[in-house]
């Protein structure tokens, strides 16, 4: 009689054979995504970076930090977890811009574009390249403690002192503008000169008080920012007609279409788990142990 077991799929052989698999915090690094040259599928390549004393994982393209690569699990669509810098405005007009055209990424609407500040009137135009998509807001004075808007109390800002703009869908870039109104710090309440803006995950906003306060958000000067991911530019019909760069290339993988943008994901069929993108490297989801 045998008795099967939950498989559990370890870090061994998520990357390509001689590629790194770890930097820093990031303990699993996978295919397609890897660390250096010839290590990842165009787009994916990683740097370790240890200017700071402590290893961390950049995308090569336009140097940003990563924080966490998740990977394709069923229904979810896989992306990759970046620091985002935040524009900051004192006294004076500010602007700033993401562009990932061209590349794997797209970002994912469940991010939001938060402003925080007195008087901050802000402008953003997510786009792609055939589409753009222009928004605005404002944030008014902060006269009253009564009147401010707390932007961690149930993931909204709209008022005193924040506002906010929803993500909308298949954008790969974003261009800020930010204008300070009528400053007068005799009326601010107990607030700083400056205002600030960024495009980061929905519920990952800053202590009103504390950035009202001490300004922890300019000193912070970045914030988490999910960005999803895709292979090439073709849905799966197109790509699978093209065997020499299609990307799932284990025997028990599958296709699956992108829910954010063009292009295509791999995922392991039902009973497997593991690595689409290599041979072999869907394994199956239960082994035989003998019973005793």
């Amino acid at each position: 009689m045998a008795l099967f077991m939950p498989f559990q799929i370890v870090a061994s052989g998520i990357a390509l054979p001689g590629c790194p698999e770890t930097c820093g915090d990031i303990h699993i690094i996978s295919y397609p995504f890897g660390i250096g040259p010839n290590c990842s599928l165009p787009g994916f390549e990683l740097i370790c970076n240890m200017s700071n004393g402590s290893p961390t994982p950049f995308l090569l393209i336009n140097n940003i930090p990563v924080l966490e690569i998740v990977s394709y699990l069923w229904s979810e669509q896989p992306n990759v977890l970046v620091n985002n810098n935040i524009t900051s405005i004192c006294m004076s007009n500010a602007t700033s811009s993401l562009n990932l055209s061209g590349t794997p990424y797209w970002i994912n609407n469940r991010n939001k574009f938060v402003v925080v500040g007195c008087d901050i009137i802000a402008s953003i135009t997510f786009g792609n390249e055939t589409n753009k998509h222009p928004g605005s807001c404002r944030t008014m004075g902060c006269y009253n403690p009564d009147s401010i808007t707390y932007p961690y109390d149930n993931n909204f800002c709209s008022g005193a002192g924040c506002c906010q703009i929803s993500v909308p869908e298949e954008v790969n870039y974003y261009q800020i503008s930010l204008q300070s109104q009528n400053y007068n710090s005799s009326k601010q309440y107990n607030s700083s000169q400056c205002g600030h803006a960024v495009v980061t995950q929905s519920y990952n906003y800053v202590n009103y008080d504390e950035l009202y306060v001490y300004d922890t958000l300019y000193q912070q000067q970045q914030m988490p920012l999910y960005l999803d991911w895709s292979i090439g530019n073709e849905g799966c019909k197109m790509a699978q007609a093209n065997k020499s760069s299609y990307a799932c290339i284990d025997n028990h993988s599958e296709c699956v279409e992108s829910d954010n943008g063009p292009g295509y994901l791999c995922m392991c069929s039902d009973g497997y788990e593991g690595n689409p993108y290599l041979e072999g490297g869907c394994q199956d989801f239960s082994v035989a142990i003998p019973s005793v």
